[in-house]
């Protein structure tokens, strides 16, 4: 029930932003209301873009353990394939839940085609998680994969099982909150005081005088 909230209410927020938007503003100073627009403005299209990424990733997912499922000839295999896709908001843990059924079912067969069908999810889960879902979200976050796929353990380890749910939006809201109060204060400080320099070597201005004691 936790989760669905919290997906309920990220998607909310992104989809229709403007009276948290007002809300939050109200809280700044005038001169500060611009850049606190374009720090939500950021937030929100990297959490639509996370939400993309997820419909990216289930379709892709889904799409191969079907072709997986078909090659070792389960039935019902895009039945299975599709909830293994719906079960992908749930980083790592929706990957095993979603393989116990199609395994109970090819068990009923024989252990043979049980074992197939383990092996199956085994290696296209394996590569969803360790190599699509890092590359899917970190362009759509616009985040390197490593930070993505090390962010979502540091991030579930500190918030528990929600943190799984909501890791990448986490780890972008981090980064831009790290660019706009840190890194781009800096940046616009150290071209401030390139021009003043340049404008002091030029003679445009006067360095500032001495003081003699």
């Amino acid at each position: 029930m936790l989760f669905v909230i919290v997906i309920v209410n990220a998607v909310f927020m992104a989809t229709n932003p403007g009276p948290l938007v007002r809300g939050l503003l109200s809280l700044f100073p005038s001169k500060d209301q611009e850049a606190v627009t374009r720090t939500l403005e950021r937030v929100r299209t990297s959490w639509l873009a996370w939400i993309g990424g997820v419909v990216v990733d289930g379709l892709v997912l889904g799409f191969l353990l079907w072709v997986g499922l078909e090659i070792v000839g389960l039935q019902n295999a895009l039945t299975f394939a599709v909830l293994s896709a719906l079960l992908t908001v749930i980083p790592n843990y929706g990957s095993i839940i979603s393989a116990i059924p199609p395994i109970l079912f090819a068990l009923q067969d024989s252990p043979t085609k049980a074992l197939l069908v383990l092996l199956v999810y085994v290696v296209v889960n394996q590569f969803e998680g360790n190599v699509l879902y890092p590359v899917i979200m970190a362009r759509a976050v616009r985040l390197h994969p490593a930070v993505v796929a090390i962010g979502v353990i540091v991030v579930a380890a500190l918030f528990g099982v929600i943190g799984l749910f909501v890791s990448v939006p986490i780890l972008s809201l981090t980064a831009i909150l790290v660019d706009e109060l840190r890194v781009k204060p800096l940046q616009r400080r150290e071209r401030e005081e390139a021009e003043l320099q340049r404008a002091e070597l030029t003679g445009e201005i006067e360095p500032p005088a001495t003081v003699e004691r």
